[in-house]
């Protein structure tokens, strides 16, 4: 049957900044029930009642549908799942509130604010952690095709260099690069290289891409 020809693509992850200017990594409160994969698109969602730092906005996954200004970065990690808007997280001149923690249980003595927190469990603090997508800013996902029938639909080539390919999220919650996706609003990464290890002419190959300027979101 047409279609991937990978189950589960893995993270999209930061390979470099062409400037090596910084910062270009943020820590932005992030929108309730998110449940997104480490690598995962990100835009923004606006809500006039937020009390945050520089501006009323939380982050989350990106819906795949909107493609100006949409893409604020790739997260380095899961969604925390909050059961409101960026609970925890610090507001302007203040600390982090809560338990800074995916797991608690139970109650400390003498201290009715505290729990105990499971050995190893996640930390959140209401913040979502991601690599801004900035125009000098290079990632790179495993190249597949929602449409492929064949091992050359998976392959990429040398001829993608230039060449504008759109996202598509796999069954498991990855994204991947989709050669079945090479034109208008969709194609959003502009692909700038390779994986120099397992890049084209590798099935599945593995390449290097910037989020075009029109579809950059930016404070």
């Amino acid at each position: 049957m047409a279609g991937p020809n990978l189950t589960s693509h893995g993270p999209i992850t930061f390979v470099q900044s062409v400037s090596q200017k910084g910062p270009f990594s943020l820590a932005w409160p992030e929108k309730a029930s998110q449940q997104f994969l480490p690598g995962t698109p990100l835009q923004p969602y606006n809500s006039t009642t937020a009390t945050l730092p520089h501006n009323s906005e939380f982050v989350q996954a990106w819906d795949g549908s909107t493609y100006t200004a949409a893409i604020w970065g790739f997260s380095y990690s899961f969604g925390l799942n909050l059961a409101t808007n960026g609970v925890g997280a610090p507001v302007q001149f203040g600390p982090v509130t809560g338990t800074k923690a995916t797991a608690t249980f139970g109650s400390v003595i003498n201290q009715p604010a505290a729990a105990n927190i499971a050995v190893g469990t996640p930390a959140s603090d209401g913040r979502t952690y991601f690599m801004q997508a900035l125009p000098d800013t290079v990632f790179q996902a495993v190249f597949d095709d929602a449409a492929g029938t064949t091992s050359a639909n998976y392959t990429p080539n040398s001829n993608l260099m230039g060449s504008l390919l759109g996202l598509t999220q796999d069954s498991t919650g990855y994204w991947y690069l989709d050669g079945n996706v090479t034109s208008g609003n969709l194609a959003i990464c502009e692909i700038v290289g390779q994986d120099p290890d397992y890049g084209f002419g590798n099935v599945n190959g593995i390449l290097r891409f910037k989020i075009i300027a029109s579809a950059q979101f930016m404070l």
